[in-house]
């Protein structure tokens, strides 16, 4: 039970998908769902990366699978999730930082993401999330409901911050990539 078509419909605060991309025209931020596969009593979604510019943000997903289990049995699964990304994150900011010098990069320190709740049906995939929030460039993305249905996404969105980092002059990090400015 894949949804792979790739329309889009979109207003300022509501995001109503049919599957491949989400754009939020309002703040200008640009999801872009890898993949949404719905099958009797499981989700798997996907987060990459979270990419930001001058005027959206760019969230990929990772894979996330959740079996329709106990309360303790999702929990459980969604600590063993942010303790992997957070791994897999520091791995890839001390990597970035080795050629900061040398490229025009940048690193994320930490993607956290935080589930309230996660139903799933025959036909029909409910999920809500209470807030996904990405440091070190200060991108903080919260969120109120994601409903996944036969064939439709859709996102309601709470709000969406965009910071900028404050760097002083004796940073370690190396030079701030150009597009990365807000």
């Amino acid at each position: 039970m894949e949804d792979t078509r790739s329309k889009v419909i979109v207003t300022c605060r509501k995001v109503k998908v049919i599957c491949r991309k989400v754009k939020v025209t309002c703040r200008k931020v640009k999801v872009t769902c890898r993949k949404i596969k719905v099958t009797q009593g499981k989700v798997k979604l996907a987060l990459r990366k979270v990419n930001v510019t001058s005027r959206k943000v760019e969230i990929t997903w990772r894979k996330v699978s959740h079996l329709e289990k106990s309360q303790s049995h999702m929990e459980e699964s969604q600590s063993h999730m942010e303790k992997s990304q957070s791994l897999g994150e520091k791995s890839k900011s001390h990597g970035g930082k080795s050629k900061s010098h040398g490229e025009k990069s940048v690193t994320w320190r930490k993607v956290k993401v935080t589930w309230r709740k996660v139903k799933v049906t025959w036909r029909k995939v409910e999920v809500t999330w209470r807030k996904v929030k990405v440091t070190w460039r200060k991108v903080k993305v919260t969120w109120r409901k994601v409903k996944v249905t036969w064939r439709k996404v859709e996102v309601t969105w709470k709000t969406v911050e965009v910071q900028r980092r404050k760097l002083t002059a004796n940073s370690h990090r190396g030079k701030i990539a150009t597009n990365f400015v807000f």
